[in-house]
């Protein structure tokens, strides 16, 4: 062996790895570092979701233990959040939360959700499509596309047969235009005017004007919304699907009508029976406001209305025609081209 031969002759040095090693073990750090936090999130994401699987589950067992009081207690309470949207959106300047009116909101819907719970089965057992089936079977087309939907029922392919779905067009429509009309706002008018201390004569006449227009735009959403719920929504789930669209449809009327404080002034005959000098009427978003105005020319707030939200510089306008006087007093007509 040559005198001069060291341990590090054909190899790495010591010093050099000590050196490497001090410099990347910061690295090596950081790293450790970066993939705890990566497991901490993970843990605590793993933790959130087991937490809401679990809730889930407790809320799906007692909506089978005790399916009424759930979706009673369930629907009063987005009611109540649902009101607090919209009274906040239409409240005048210092005007406080009112107590009373969350709390009818709070008692209808408790109540309509256990309309609902007793009706729903009812509806479902009677009507499965054979009404609106007995139609579609006098005209040919559509026997044609049933007998043809029918053919392709395979194990491989679960398609519902066609008459599944005029079934839930039928508990749909049974919905709309039965409870709604004859439960669902005669009730509201009623114990809602009763707790705003409203008399029968005020509340009869809240509800002759707001009626027919409530109703069509009730329509507008909850017909679509009650297909899909009769159609792919689990039985249990249904009033707290229905529930849950509520409140998003209070939200986005209430965002619709943005910052709008007021829809409009009665006359003053209705304003000197009642000593002041102004009536602000709010705009319907839930239905209870005390001075409640709406029409078929405004079924949504803020929109096609002038002077509201800024919407009359950004909105689409109609065409209309303007006849105004010039110098020597000839009537000129111009036409106003619609913004696009």
């Amino acid at each position: 062996m040559p005198c001069n031969w060291t341990p590090y002759r054909f190899g790495t040095p010591p010093t050099l790895i000590h050196d490497a090693v001090t410099s990347i073990s910061p690295f090596l750090h950081q790293s450790s570092n970066v993939i705890s936090i990566s497991s901490s999130t993970t843990q605590v994401a793993n933790t959130l979701g087991n937490d809401a699987a679990n809730l889930l589950s407790l809320y799906k067992q007692s909506l089978t233990s005790n399916p009424l009081q759930t979706k009673m207690l369930t629907g009063g309470t987005i009611a109540v959040i649902g009101d607090s949207i919209a009274q906040k959106k239409t409240a005048q300047d210092g005007e406080k939360y009112d107590k009373q009116r969350a709390f009818s909101f709070m008692l209808f819907d408790m109540s309509y959700r256990a309309v609902q719970h007793v009706s729903f089965p009812v509806i479902v057992q009677e009507c499965r499509g054979q009404f609106l089936g007995a139609i579609a079977s006098s005209i040919p087309s559509l026997t044609a596309a049933m007998t043809s939907t029918a053919d392709i029922n395979t194990a491989a392919v679960p398609v519902h047969d066609i008459t599944y779905y005029l079934g839930a067009v039928e508990q749909t429509l049974a919905s709309q235009l039965i409870i709604v009309p004859f439960f669902y706002y005669p009730v509201l008018f009623t114990l809602t005017g009763f707790v705003q201390g409203l008399t029968t004569e005020q509340a009869i006449d809240r509800a002759k004007t707001t009626f027919i227009p409530l109703m069509k735009r009730n329509l507008l959403f909850w017909l679509p919304v009650q297909f899909i719920q009769f159609s792919f929504v689990d039985e249990n789930l249904q009033i707290p699907f229905l529930s849950v669209c509520g409140l998003a449809w209070t939200f986005i009327l209430s965002v619709m009508a943005g910052s709008t404080k007021s829809y409009g002034k009665t006359g003053a005959a209705a304003a000197e029976e009642q000593n002041q000098d102004e009536i602000i009427e709010e705009y319907c978003i839930t239905g209870a406001e005390e001075e409640c105005s709406i029409d078929d020319e405004h079924l949504f707030p803020g929109v096609f209305e002038t002077g509201l939200n800024g919407f009359d510089n950004n909105m689409p306008q109609l065409d209309y025609d303007q006849v105004e006087t010039n110098d020597v007093g000839e009537k000129v007509e111009e036409k106003n081209v619609a913004i696009r």
